[in-house]
């Protein structure tokens, strides 16, 4: 079967990508020039350039990829190892200084993965900042750590997922008083990571949270948690305990369906098996959206947010749209948080939240069909803005 005959809902180019990115199973051909440039041009958009540099080493294929565009792969992916280098030791140095002083600190998603051994190839996995778990009773304790290892914050944002990020020279560290939860209302944390028998099958969890229900689902993050999930079921396939305990927490979270369409699409990746429904439906993801798919998607964020989640997280996710904090208000409105013309603000918030909706909606139905982003920092921005509910 060819990869294009696999699933006529899931765009060829990206399959092919996936294909050469993730399948052991045999010898991919070496990309001709013009499918090279337009890989080359979707594993920037998805952030998958690190991995595309790493798979034409593997396969041996770097010299029928053009000498300065090779240039470029090698550039980003030594930047991408770099970068991880540097959260991964400034992760250590805050366990270690959390430790001294009676505090407790451990890392999610990438960093917790190369933690693990799960990612050995740093350069093939772009983390964008550090992921940090704490207890939700230690907050002014953490702050004035972090202050004292030299972090500092503007007090944006955050809410109601983590604490507004800290920020030292090119490290950005999000501080997590909980990693997830359920409908019901019950949360996992600090607590419940430590009494995990499998504390990859949390981390595992959260990823999956983070995906379908913490974030707005992109098709860089979607490519990311593949790339997770194929890196984990290469890394534990014969650990039948952990997927057990993975299914188990999934289970507790209604996010059973979710973790097997991840653990399907991750599979036939590696064995270059046909694509079934489950794992088209996690591929179908990573395609670009259309503007007025990424506004619904958008949108749904919120509506689930608000009306799909419990009491505590729904308070949150108000406040943090119509009453954000004063030093958000003051980025968003570029005024001085201390003065009086602030509560002029909070008071026209709810004018300007319509306004900036209605906008959205009016350009998606005039660009409806138009696709992009294709530059890393401008989706990087986009998904920025959307996760703190800035218009």
């Amino acid at each position: 079967m060819s990869d294009t005959d696999r699933d006529p809902d899931i765009n060829a180019q990206l399959i092919r990508l996936l294909l050469y990115l993730f399948v052991r199973t045999d010898e991919r051909p070496p990309p001709g020039e013009s499918e090279s440039a337009t890989a080359i041009d979707l594993a920037r958009t998805l952030d998958l350039e690190g991995a595309l540099y790493a798979a034409l080493r593997r396969r041996g294929h770097t010299q029928h990829v053009p000498e300065d565009t090779l240039r470029r792969l090698r550039r980003v992916h030594v930047e991408f190892a770099a970068h991880n280098l540097e959260l991964v030791r400034a992760y250590v140095e805050i366990r270690d200084a959390f430790m001294r002083s009676g505090l407790e600190a451990r890392a999610l998603k990438g960093i917790a993965l190369i933690e693990a051994g799960v990612i050995e190839n740093l350069g093939s996995r772009y983390c964008l900042d550090l992921d940090i778990l704490v207890h939700p009773g230690n907050r002014a304790a953490t702050t004035r750590e972090m202050e004292r290892l030299g972090y500092v914050t503007s007090g944006v944002g955050g809410a109601p997922k983590h604490l507004p990020e800290f920020r030292r020279g090119g490290v950005v560290v999000e501080i997590h008083e909980l990693a997830f939860w359920n409908r019901a209302g019950k949360k996992w944390g600090l607590v419940e990571l430590g009494r995990e028998p499998e504390p990859l099958a949390f981390v595992i969890a959260h990823l999956v949270h983070h995906l379908h229900v913490s974030s707005v689902t992109e098709p860089r993050l979607a490519a990311k948690t593949i790339a997770d999930f194929v890196a984990l079921r290469s890394f534990a396939r014969d650990r039948s305990e952990l997927s057990q305990r993975a299914r188990v927490l999934c289970h507790e979270l209604a996010l059973g369906r979710q973790l097997e369409a991840l653990i399907r699409a991750a599979d036939t990746l590696l064995s270059d098996e046909p694509f079934d429904p489950q794992a088209a439906s996690v591929l179908a993801l990573c395609e670009t959206p259309t503007q007025a798919q990424r506004l619904l998607r958008f949108i749904g964020y919120y509506v689930r947010g608000i009306a799909a989640s419990p009491a505590w997280f729904r308070r949150e996710m108000l406040a943090s749209i119509f009453l954000p904090n004063r030093e958000t208000m003051a980025s968003i409105y570029k005024i001085d948080a201390r003065s009086p013309w602030i509560l002029a603000a909070y008071g026209l918030r709810p004018i300007h939240l319509s306004y900036a909706l209605a906008s959205r909606l009016l350009g998606a139905m005039r660009g409806d069909g138009q696709r992009g982003v294709s530059h890393r920092r401008d989706a990087r921005d986009y998904a920025d803005r959307d996760q703190r509910g800035r218009p």
